[in-house]
């Protein structure tokens, strides 16, 4: 059960998987990745380029999702809020305690989770090509075929 704010949330799930003792990453994701590099690393950029479009294509949705998690969430804390009745700080809780806004802000959370995901994939295959990129050029230069 998430309490509070998207910060809490997310060092609830952090606790949680330290406590677990399971990889913030799932190993298929990684195993993924490492097997695309090491193509790209071989030689043939084709796999690169169309996992890194694919990878951006959904960062980009995961991003518009969690942005639009951010603010209906943002949204339903305040309409929560204005309906209560008893001081700023009971009604605020009472809001930040209702079912509609925990269930928005625990999509909101593995939205985010899934674009910084998709961004740091991107991140890495973008470094994997540029040290293929330098890897290439050096072999060129040397007189060698890679």
């Amino acid at each position: 059960m998430v309490r509070g704010s998207y910060r809490e949330a997310l060092q609830n799930k952090l606790r949680e998987a330290r406590e677990n003792k399971q990889p913030v990453l799932p190993q298929s994701t990684t195993t993924k990745f490492l097997s695309e590099i090491r193509q790209l690393m071989a030689g043939d950029p084709l796999p690169f380029v169309e996992s890194f479009a694919e990878q951006q294509e959904l960062y980009a949705k995961a991003k518009g999702e969690a942005e639009e998690l951010y603010e209906l969430r943002k949204l339903v804390h305040a309409a929560a809020q204005n309906a209560g009745t008893g001081s700023e700080a009971q009604r605020t809780r009472e809001a930040s305690e209702n079912e509609r806004y925990k269930e928005l802000t625990n999509q909101y959370v593995a939205a985010n989770k899934t674009a910084l995901l998709a961004l740091a994939s991107c991140k890495s295959l973008e470094c994997a090509f540029e040290a293929w990129r330098t890897k290439s050029a050096n072999a060129r230069r040397e007189g060698e075929k890679i």
